[in-house]
């Protein structure tokens, strides 16, 4: 009789296997519940997102001052450019004629026929209004033109700026120093008395001179005069004058930029549409949809869509000295759709903002309006610590550590389990073998007695 054993011969690791991949089926659920909180925090976290982008856009419009923007028009774009700073500048228009632009004091020098000529050794020196003199020493080893040009624009605080040109003349002698004022005005004007430079190749002198000049316009028929060509002409208003034309005169207008107050107002509304679409693309529930992997029906999601809907239908007062003047979103484009979000219509806004500045401007900068309004909500939701999203991200989170914190520990119980079933395993599995052995040895003696029964 055969005896065999389907234990033996190693397949007990095969068991210990099956017994350790059953024991870790509660892991398996833990991991499933993991992944699908990982998933929810993913769309919380792009929600969060979006949610954050509100700041950055209505910080635009939350004054009078931000929500106004101010353009300049003028039709001598050749002759000068206008800078705006909208919180200063006031709403005008005005005569303008540039009749002269303001000029450095500059000289040239007589020439000479070659850079490196020398032009000897002594004091360049020159005198300002104010009385004070100024001078560099050329030396030894700088007594050329170029070396002159060299020593002046090395000495940086002197306030002038040499330059070598070539003239470009056929005279033989065509290379000359420039020399000319870092700052433009008649309170830059300088003085140069005669340069005396011993031992040089030729005398050096001024040939020819051009004196500092203050720009000149005229400003509603009064003649403005200024040091430099790029001034404040009004608060708010800087001119940068580029040419002068006498008996020109043009009209410069300073209005509102209704295009790019349109442009933030539609940053706003693509902002709050960014928020509304995705609360509608989680609510869009199915009888298949599984609501553990997604926030359909969330209530943070659901009080943050009914706040923006109250906005839109809201009346919110546009004139403190009104208690009758209210206006909505609505009668300036904006409006709610069926589709779950806000559609702005720009020409209409366009053309309100137009007819009726301040009122569009107090519905979206006043007191408790409009931008207020959102801005109370986003700081509530995400105030750092204490916001709605925050503490729901936070419990998210904490969900999220508590189940690694169950898998850690399951997978602790499981590896102790699998050295305890290895033990048991092995010494179960030296038994068998023994009892094999045992079995080898009884059928071979059973055998040879058989055999020999059967010889006698």
């Amino acid at each position: 009789m055969e005896i065999s054993n389907p234990l033996g011969n190693g397949k007990f690791k095969q068991v210990v296997r099956e017994l350790v991949n059953a024991e870790r089926e509660p892991i398996r659920q833990l991991e499933a519940r993991k992944a699908k909180e990982n998933e929810r925090l993913k769309l919380f976290q792009e929600f969060l997102g979006k949610m954050r982008k509100l700041p950055e856009v209505y910080k635009e419009l939350d004054s009078f001052r931000k929500f106004r923007e101010l353009k300049a028009e003028w039709p001598a774009k050749d002759q000068l450019d206008v800078l705006i700073d909208k919180d200063i500048a006031e709403t005008g228009e005005y005569q303008i004629e540039v009749t002269q632009l303001a000029g450095r004091h500059s000289m040239i020098s007589n020439g000479y026929e070659d850079p490196t000529d020398e032009i000897g050794i002594g004091y360049f020196t020159y005198d300002l209004p104010s009385g004070e003199t100024k001078s560099v020493w050329v030396g030894p080893g700088n007594n050329t033109l170029q070396g002159l040009v060299r020593a002046i624009n090395d000495e940086r605080k002197l306030g002038v700026q040499a330059s070598l040109v070539n003239d470009g003349s056929d005279s033989g002698t065509p290379w000359r120093v420039v020399i000319a004022g870092k700052k433009a005005g008649v309170d830059q004007d300088i003085v140069y008395p005669d340069f005396y430079f011993l031992d040089g190749d030729f005398r050096f002198y001024a040939d020819d001179e051009r004196q500092a000049q203050n720009a000149i316009i005229k400003f509603n028929g009064f003649e403005i005069m200024s040091q430099g060509n790029k001034f404040e002409l009004l608060p708010g208003v800087t001119l940068d004058l580029k040419q002068a034309k006498e008996d020109y005169e043009f009209t410069l207008s300073i209005g509102e930029d209704i295009a790019k107050i349109a442009a933030k107002v539609r940053a706003l509304v693509d902002s709050i549409n960014a928020v509304l679409d995705f609360v509608v693309a989680q609510n869009k529930l199915t009888a298949e949809s599984d609501t553990s992997r997604t926030l359909g029906g969330d209530t943070t999601l659901f009080t943050v869509q009914s706040r923006i809907q109250t906005w839109v239908f809201e009346y919110f007062n546009v004139d403190y000295d009104d208690e009758d003047a209210y206006m909505r979103l609505g009668d300036i484009g904006i409006t709610f759709q069926k589709e779950g979000n806000l559609k702005f219509d720009e020409d209409k806004f366009k053309k309100v903002l137009a007819d009726n500045f301040d009122y569009v401007a107090e519905l979206f900068a006043g007191e408790g309006n409009f931008i207020e309004q959102v801005k109370e909500m986003t700081q509530s939701f995400l105030a750092p610590g204490i916001g709605v999203l925050g503490s729901r991200e936070a419990g998210i989170r904490d969900r999220i550590r508590r189940i690694d914190q169950d898998i850690a520990r399951k997978e602790m119980h499981i590896a102790r389990k699998e050295q305890q079933l290895k033990r048991q395993f092995s010494q179960l599995e030296g038994l068998v073998n023994s009892m094999q052995g045992q079995q080898g040895f009884l059928q071979q003696a059973f055998g040879n007695a058989s055999a020999a029964m059967a010889g006698g």
